[in-house]
């Protein structure tokens, strides 16, 4: 169904297949590949260098704004996880299954998570793009201010939240990214528990593939327990 040699998206759209025809066109590959048509591809694509000044530089400002308490900003960052896997177990694997989209929510799956499945190796899209995050987060404080929560607050708890998201971006990074793994073997020891949770997420079948934390196992370790 997709030739890797071209870019995906518009085969995705001419395709116009059944759901469960696209999840078997999107089997984990090696390489990578276009997403986009020419240059347009360059713009969804995320340099780990620049996230990481990026990430460096706004947690320095919002460390360093006295308008944004410390407290904000820890419980934003301890919010991420509980997000990050509630919105992958259920917004991009078990809600996409129920519902059975067609093209067009095919089209959207694949840009957001479907790609990340088909190549997950891919260095350059295994981050957010941070203009869009930044973007989320800065939109997600000025709804807040606007409800009446106290802008440092708004302005803490989004930032924390986006601090969390940042962090476990590098993680993910670090995670799929193998020559870094072996320039890094106390960081790849250390986080091994993590690597083989989120490899066999991808590579596993049956229950074991149905692990959703990446930048911790600690809500799939509590839920399993409790199965």
């Amino acid at each position: 169904m997709l030739d890797s040699k071209g870019p995906l998206l518009p085969q995705i759209w001419a395709a116009n297949k059944s759901w469960d025809e696209y999840q078997a066109a999107i089997k984990p590959r090696k390489g990578a590949a276009q997403i986009l048509p020419g240059h347009i591809d360059a713009f969804i694509r995320t340099s780990f260098p620049l996230h990481c000044y990026t990430l460096f530089l706004v947690t320095s400002f919002l460390l360093s704004c006295t308008l944004v308490p410390v407290t904000d900003l820890i419980f934003g960052a301890m919010a991420w996880p509980a997000a990050e896997y509630t919105l992958h177990r259920f917004a991009l694997h078990e809600l996409p299954d129920r519902i059975k989209p067609g093209r067009l929510g095919q089209c959207l799956h694949f840009v957001v998570h479907g790609y990340h499945h088909m190549f997950p190796r891919d260095a350059g899209l295994l981050m957010w793009p941070y203009p869009v995050s930044l973007g989320v987060m800065a939109a997600s404080a000025a709804l807040l201010a606007c409800t009446g929560v106290a802008l440092g607050t708004a302005v803490g708890v989004c930032g924390g939240f986006w601090i969390g998201q940042a962090v476990y971006d590098v993680m993910h990074f670090f995670i799929h990214c193998q020559p870094m793994q072996a320039d890094f073997p106390a960081l790849k020891r250390w986080l091994d528990p993590q690597i083989r949770h989120h490899t066999n997420h991808h590579h596993a079948s049956g229950p074991a593939s149905q692990r959703y934390g990446v930048s911790t196992t600690f809500v799939d370790d509590m839920l399993s327990k409790n199965e």
